[in-house]
């Protein structure tokens, strides 16, 4: 059988959890309510808003199939458990398992009286996958033998991140906005077709990306000063932001997942040297793409940490 053993077992159920992490943040990086305003990372605009159809560039098939593995874990994993099924880890407060439920129960509320109820049910969706990762790390992760190896998925998914947020650096940002601008200049991305809810009034460009604007051929550079000011802050910001949404987000992930993947690396085992040598090239490619983001928080929180460490 391919899993005969409780041992055995156990081995999948982590292996699907690490399958979730890293797909929640290689995959599926956008918060799910920015899936109806955004299209892929390499453009940056609202979809419906021009005129593409949101099944184009829509994350909805990648999150379904996030859920549904999600899903099989939380039915392995409290199959897995031994009776009571959810019993709280010691010296675990009541209060934890509670507040979240009820702030679930109350975005439910919420949605009744929503006014775009199509957003909020794919948000409420999205908090309902939170909640149900939330409670499977409280009552099944916490008394499994071998938890650590779910672990690695998300170690994963924080080296993709650094990998692409480095190439965003040398390159990939320019690549990324020279490609926008094409598309400009095709008319395939026309700024009359933004809806008129986005369009800022009384916002007006930094300096320097005027300066850099101006360096286009004019009648590129006049239809680029059309979109919106906070789309043309983001297409010129030199902030990294790997696979996710936000630069912030990057440096969260980094702070986050970095000290987990670390301690993973230092663990006792074979290949000591070469775990080594990539945990200190992923210290220094880490901290450089936490510098690189632009985040005034994370460099705030890295210090910090710095100092009580």
């Amino acid at each position: 059988m391919f899993a005969d053993t409780p041992e055995h077992k156990d081995r999948i159920f982590l292996i699907l959890i690490g399958a979730w992490l890293f797909t929640a943040l290689f995959l599926f990086t956008n918060p799910v309510i920015l899936d109806y305003l955004h299209p892929p990372k390499n453009i940056g605009l609202p979809t419906e808003s021009l005129g593409i159809k949101s099944g184009d560039y829509s994350n909805t098939k990648p999150y379904i199939g996030i859920l549904s593995v999600l899903g099989l874990a939380c039915l392995l994993g409290i199959s897995r458990l031994k009776n009571p099924k959810f019993q709280l880890p010691i010296h675990c407060p009541k209060w934890i398992v509670y507040l979240p439920l009820i702030w679930f129960l109350w975005q439910l509320i919420s949605l009744i009286q929503s006014e775009d109820h199509e957003l909020s049910k794919v948000t409420v969706i999205h908090f309902g996958s939170c909640i149900a990762a939330y409670y499977l790390g409280i009552f099944v992760l916490a008394r499994i033998r071998y938890a650590k190896l779910a672990l690695w998925g998300a170690s994963l998914g924080l080296i993709i991140n650094l990998i692409d947020a480095s190439q965003e650096h040398f390159g990939g940002l320019e690549q990324t906005r020279n490609n926008i601008i094409s598309k400009i200049e095709s008319g395939e991305l026309d700024s009359s077709k933004i809806a008129p809810h986005l369009q800022e009034q009384g916002k007006t460009l930094p300096v320097e990306i005027i300066k850099l604007i101006d360096q286009l051929p004019p009648e590129t550079a006049s239809k680029l000063k059309k979109f919106p000011v906070e789309i043309l802050k983001r297409w010129y910001s030199p902030r990294v932001y790997g696979h996710m949404f936000y630069p912030n987000a990057l440096a969260g992930i980094i702070l986050l997942l970095l000290p987990v993947t670390l301690a993973l690396l230092f663990e006792k085992g074979h290949w000591l040297i070469a775990r080594l040598i990539l945990a200190f090239l992923l210290t220094v490619i880490g901290l450089a793409c936490l510098y690189w983001s632009g985040s005034k928080g994370g460099w705030l929180i890295s210090l910090v940490l710095l100092v009580i460490w």
